[in-house]
């Protein structure tokens, strides 16, 4: 059992979990936060229970950690749940966790040291470990891991930052903290890009500020995300409003970026027994990707 350890009135970093249906991952999502009384955590309830269930959670969660606040979201989706939390948090920076994923202890005064040395970083992501994998998530990103092989401590991306987040998926929600003013600024996770929301947020974030990563793992992931048909158009609609900016940074970027959505989908169709369908669309990111000058 965690210490009863009570915040200070003003905390340094918000960690907003939303839970969507499982509250099962709850208790260990928790005691992978450590002991800090620096953070506070909100629980974000933004299912179709009853007040009195989701404050029956909350409660027997705070007897094991006094951190543990709870916000009832407005059961509009996983995008208005992370700002129904953005907008309780007190801390200076924000971070944000699945109630499946764990964080690792090494990761959090890493990220936050980066933060705290520099006012200029807007956020910083990590690298992760998915459960029962070896390879470090980022070595899932070829062209970022190649090109930052040299690196052991936390960097920033530089000016194309925005050109590297668009072609390949190096930020997972799990490994982010970010300075919590700047992303309220930005209206936070826009409900419009549906599933696509936090990959939009990311896009906006590199485009308009400074932002960092710590290549270490600082999250293990329960599952790599998940591909459907919704979640495909949504990242498809946000694409095709990203492309034309980030063509304008970086022309390679953003044809990498489009033949990594059509592998996407060409792996759906393949998944839901279209194996022509599945055939062209592979051949298409392919002949995509080839347009793209090797690094």
């Amino acid at each position: 059992m965690l210490p009863n350890t009570m915040p200070p009135h003003q905390p340094e970093l918000s960690v907003i979990i939303p839970v969507e249906r499982e509250v099962r991952h709850l208790p260990g999502a928790v005691a992978s936060l450590g002991v800090s009384p620096r953070i506070e955590i909100i629980i974000v309830q933004d299912i179709p229970r009853s007040r009195a269930d989701a404050e029956r959670q909350s409660a027997l969660l705070r007897e094991q950690d006094a951190r543990v606040r709870l916000v009832i979201g407005p059961a509009r989706g996983r995008a208005a749940a992370l700002n129904a939390g953005l907008a309780s948090a007190r801390g200076e920076f924000a971070a944000f966790l699945d109630p499946a994923d764990r964080w690792l202890a090494e990761g959090i005064g890493a990220r936050l040291a980066m933060l705290r040395a520099d006012p200029s970083l807007g956020m910083v992501f990590g690298g992760w470990r998915s459960a029962g994998r070896v390879t470090p998530g980022l070595e899932e990103c070829p062209r970022f891991a190649a090109r930052h092989a040299h690196r052991r401590e936390g960097f920033t991306l530089g000016a194309d930052a925005m050109s590297q987040v668009f072609s390949e998926p190096l930020i997972r929600l799990s490994t982010v903290i970010a300075r919590r003013d700047p992303l309220r600024r930005l209206g936070g996770f826009a409900e419009s890009a549906g599933q696509a929301a936090e990959w939009d947020l990311w896009l906006r974030l590199a485009r308009r500020g400074n932002i960092a990563c710590q290549p270490r793992p600082v999250a293990e992931l329960a599952a790599p995300p998940r591909i459907c048909l919704e979640s495909l158009i949504a990242e498809r609609r946000i694409a095709r409003h990203w492309r034309p900016v980030v063509a304008g940074q970086d022309r390679a970027a953003a044809r990498r970026g489009t033949a990594r959505m059509i592998a996407a989908e060409a792996r759906s169709a393949a998944a839901n027994r279209r194996p022509l369908r599945a055939a062209a669309l592979h051949l298409g990111a392919i002949a995509v990707a080839a347009l793209s000058p090797v690094a």
